[in-house]
């Protein structure tokens, strides 16, 4: 019975190595432990516990051993290790890892007859890599730059007053929410420009294996607000605030979002700003870096079908539009491209097929956000990117462009990636261009 008991466990190691080179992202360089971790360690799995089942049905029970126990030492060390490196998440990696090594080492008992001293030195490989692989899914350290800016002073006439306020022509803010509604024809435009994290780890792990509690930060409320024809200020609990100014002249408004944090978050996803899109009969858009490049927003399938694109700043300075292979995920391929310094605005401008409504000045998306490669993605991706996609294969459904600064949405898997703690401020000057400026 631990003979079958044990071919059996060794069995499930092949499709589950199977399913983790498929799914994990790829193209990491040599030197990267996620390269190790994602492709050659699967490989290496299902072929030893391939051997150790043959060999299992030949009777070769040193063999046995020899392939069994090195899987033994890292699933074993691994679950010891997950509780220091993940010291709120890890005991869920724990009770999953740390039965199946127990489970393994009761199956191997009856061939202790067969161990030699030669066993050693795979038994101890198997130790030492459990570790290594639980200090490669940890997030590495936040490379966002906030730009710790002071906020604005608030108005000594500061009061509560959840209402929706009209700013300017086109404008409409919401302060209980924070959003604001901006309209240009038949298009209607709602943005959070407020930094939003909705999926948290307490201890940079994957956010699956966080209890609720710690995945989902506090909801953010209204404090106060101040209401006048020149501009509106509003703060929120337990962090933000909005500079709201309208430009009646230019058809314009500015508006200046911050949002403090007293300490690094780790997160898998988040937004730095977010429109939603709707009332558009064909939706598509132009970026300042590689203005001639008119990308049409599409529909794409999750977790497995049509090809998502997306945006990107590389560290090397360079802003790429890509699209997917296969749903979100990798490899690759490059659309446009065109330079954009660390420090210099961003411009999209929003197309109802070929007459242009409304152009957005993002002008401290490219100052904060991280360039690290991204854990999710893979193909040397940065964490920061600009998702835009249709609700449903219909051109004319709605639409959402979702801008971070250091997220996972991209990709396989459900790591984090952190934000350095800061105040972080979102400048964006929204423009309406189907309504001609008026001459002087």
């Amino acid at each position: 019975m631990r003979r079958m008991s044990l071919a059996f466990i060794l069995a499930l190691h092949l499709p589950a190595a199977f399913a983790w080179v498929w799914l994990m992202p790829r193209g990491w360089p040599l030197g990267s432990g996620r390269f190790w971790v994602n492709e050659v360690a699967p490989i290496v799995v299902f072929l030893a516990a391939s051997i150790a089942v043959v060999a299992l049905v030949v009777h070769r029970e040193g063999l046995v051993l020899a392939l069994a126990l090195p899987i033994i030492g890292m699933w074993l060390s691994a679950s010891i290790a997950g509780l220091f490196v993940f010291p709120v998440s890890g005991w869920l990696i724990s009770i999953r890892l740390g039965p199946l090594a127990m489970l393994m080492l009761l199956s191997v008992i009856p061939f202790r007859a067969a161990i030699h001293w030669s066993h050693v030195a795979p038994l101890l490989i198997g130790l030492i890599i459990g570790p290594l692989i639980m200090l490669t899914e940890r997030a590495a350290r936040p490379d966002t730059h906030p730009l710790n800016v002071p906020m604005p002073p608030f108005p000594a006439d500061a009061s509560y007053e959840p209402l929706s306020i009209p700013i300017g022509t086109f404008t409409r803010f919401s302060s209980r929410s924070g959003d604001l509604q901006f309209t240009a024809g038949p298009i209607l435009v709602e943005m959070t420009p407020l930094l939003t994290f909705t999926s948290c780890s307490p201890d940079a792990g994957w956010v699956n294996f966080a209890a609720p509690r710690d995945r989902t930060p506090p909801h953010r409320t209204l404090d106060r607000i101040s209401h006048k024809t020149s501009e509106v200020i509003a703060s929120y609990t337990p962090d933000g605030m909005l500079h709201l100014v309208p430009d009646e002249v230019h058809n314009a408004i500015d508006v200046e979002a911050f949002t403090p944090l007293a300490s690094p978050i780790y997160s898998h996803l988040n937004t730095f700003c977010e429109l939603s899109i709707a009332g558009h009969k064909r939706l598509s858009l132009t970026f300042s870096p590689c203005p001639t490049a008119k990308i049409e927003v599409t529909y794409y399938d999750y977790p497995f079908g049509r090809p998502a694109t997306f945006a990107c700043l590389g560290a090397d300075g360079v802003f790429r539009i890509l699209r997917a292979t296969n749903s979100e995920k990798g490899p690759f391929t490059e659309i446009a491209s065109g330079p954009l310094k660390r420090g210099d605005p961003l411009g999209i401008t929003l197309f109802d097929e070929d007459r242009p409504r409304i152009r957005l000045t993002f002008q401290d998306w490219s100052s904060q956000l991280g360039t690290q490669p991204s854990p999710t993605a893979g193909w040397n991706v940065p964490v920061n990117a600009i998702e835009f996609s249709l609700m449903s294969d219909n051109p004319r459904s709605p639409a959402g462009i979702y801008m971070t600064l250091a997220a996972t949405s991209v990709g396989r898997g459900f790591d984090s990636v952190g934000h350095s703690a800061g105040t972080y401020r979102n400048r964006i000057h929204v423009e309406r261009l189907d309504v001609p400026i008026p001459s002087r």
